[in-house]
């Protein structure tokens, strides 16, 4: 994860043996934010802080999970009316 300018961000690193390099790819979509990120102890899926960023506020920061590709992203605490916290799948 790394922060620019207002938001959070969740990246994946994948080695590419032939050019003997990481390659970077961005998970969150830019109108989200997304922090403490933590994967199922089977890596396949990704946990983490979500909170919309569409302009309007205050949000409450919900619980989201989706594949370690990025994929089915689901925000499991859409319908509670209050904060989330302490992201950790077992």
């Amino acid at each position: 994860m790394r922060r620019a300018s207002a938001l959070w961000e969740v990246f994946v690193l994948k080695f590419e043996e032939a050019q003997e390099r990481y390659r970077k790819r961005r998970l969150t979509a830019e109108d989200e934010h997304a922090s403490a990120a933590s994967f199922s102890p089977d890596g396949s899926l990704i946990a983490s802080h979500h909170e919309p960023e569409d302009g309007t506020y205050p949000h409450n920061c919900q619980i989201a999970v989706m594949r370690r590709d990025g994929g089915d992203r689901r925000i499991l605490t859409a319908s509670l009316d209050r904060q989330c916290d302490a992201v950790a799948i077992s």
